[in-house]
């Protein structure tokens, strides 16, 4: 036999009213309602006008017929999302905080224009480049046209020129394909790990 069923159940302990913390927790909410609100109103909208100022800053300065500028967009968000994800919006793995931070490092890089160390070993080599702009030739549209010359001071005759033109050839080629690798691995990074950026 199941003695249990037979048992009566014990009172509970009353205490005051004002000693159960739920009704001053009760209390206190339906005070700072209000407030709560109009505090978490205005802390979003204050939010929305920086962001929105940090982007007017950036988009000042940017121009939309640069492919150049695409590069610099993205990496202006990614160091957005690297502070927003440092800053506890979410927990992430390790290896995509990792790739966010070279991402970001290749988009400075991209930014910063640093792609002319073969450049500046033919300037080196050939001295400094100075531009002279000619006027000749007959006007085009009734205007002069000016041509541009190039002079280094390592240049001396036809041919040097020569020799200087195709070596500047392929120092350009070279910074370029660099520059364009560095490129493939920062659009690379993106595509591989973008999922894995969010809170």
């Amino acid at each position: 036999m199941d003695l249990t069923v037979l048992s009566k159940p014990l009172r509970p302990f009353r205490r005051s009213r004002f000693d159960d913390e739920t009704i001053w927790t009760k209390l206190w909410d339906g005070v700072c309602w209000a407030p709560s609100k109009v505090y978490y109103f205005c802390r979003k909208y204050a939010q929305r006008l920086k962001r929105s100022w940090a982007y007017a800053k950036f988009g000042w300065e940017n121009y939309d017929f640069d492919g150049e500028y695409l590069t610099h967009l993205i990496t202006f968000k990614l160091k957005r999302m690297q502070k927003a994800l440092q800053g506890g919006c979410s927990v992430q793995d390790d290896k995509y905080m990792q790739a966010l931070q070279l991402a970001i490092r290749l988009g400075d890089k991209l930014e910063s224009h640093a792609y002319h160390w073969f450049l500046d070993r033919h300037d080196a080599k050939w001295g400094a480049a100075h531009l002279n702009f000619v006027d000749g030739g007959e006007p085009f549209n009734g205007k002069n046209l000016r041509s541009m010359e190039i002079e280094r001071s390592g240049v001396i005759d036809a041919e040097t020129k020569a020799q200087e033109r195709d070596e500047f050839r392929a120092a350009y080629e070279a910074d370029d394909a660099i520059r364009l690798r560095d490129a493939r691995l920062f659009f690379r990074i993106i595509e591989k790990y973008y999922p894995g950026w969010w809170d």
